[in-house]
Formats: structure tokens, C-alpha cells, sequence
């Protein structure tokens, strides 16, 4: 079983300075596997399944007019996935 997750917030404004925006986002996706293949010639075989879940949210002001605007994106996923390395030790482990 694996999960990973990701979180990254970003802001900026344009060349004017009137408007700024902030945007946060947020990721997590878990799979597990379900086949397990080595071979002779040190290479390493899995396929399995996948899950997740993302989120996003957006705010942007104007600081002439004051009006502003908010925004959210929710998303899932699900999967199949498939893997093959030619060093088995690097999937034996958590990936770095």
C-alpha cells in the first residue's frame, strides 16, 4: 500500500497591483498493489489500484473597485496502474 499527497499555495498580482490572487491546493492519492513480479534480471513488475482526491480553492480583489471573487474545484479519481523498474530494491522501499 502507498499514498502521496501534495499541498501548494500560490499568490501573486498583476503588473498593476490592483488585483491579487491566492490559490490553495490540495492533493492525496492512495493505491495498493495488487500483483508482485520479480525476475532474474533484477527487474521488478506491479500493477494495481488507485485512488484520490484533489481540492482547490481561489480567492482574487481588486483593490480599486473592491469587488472580489472566490472560487473551489473539488475532484476524485480512480485507477489502474502498472510499474516496472529494472531495480527491484527501489520499489522495495519508499521512493525518495
Amino acid at each position: 500500500m502507498w499514498i502521496k499527497g501534495t499541498t501548494d499555495r500560490t499568490k501573486f498580482k498583476d503588473t498593476t497591483g490592483q488585483i491579487s490572487t491566492q490559490t490553495n491546493q490540495s492533493t492525496v492519492q492512495l493505491g495498493v498493489d495488487l500483483v508482485q513480479l520479480d525476475n532474474s534480471q533484477d527487474q521488478h513488475f506491479a500493477a494495481g489500484l488507485m485512488t484520490g482526491y484533489g481540492k482547490a480553492t481561489s480567492d482574487s480583489h481588486s483593490s480599486i473597485s473592491g469587488y472580489q471573487s472566490t472560487g473551489t474545484v473539488d475532484g476524485y479519481n480512480i485507477g489502474v496502474y502498472a510499474t516496472l523498474s529494472n531495480r527491484a530494491d527501489i520499489l522495495h522501499n519508499f521512493f525518495r
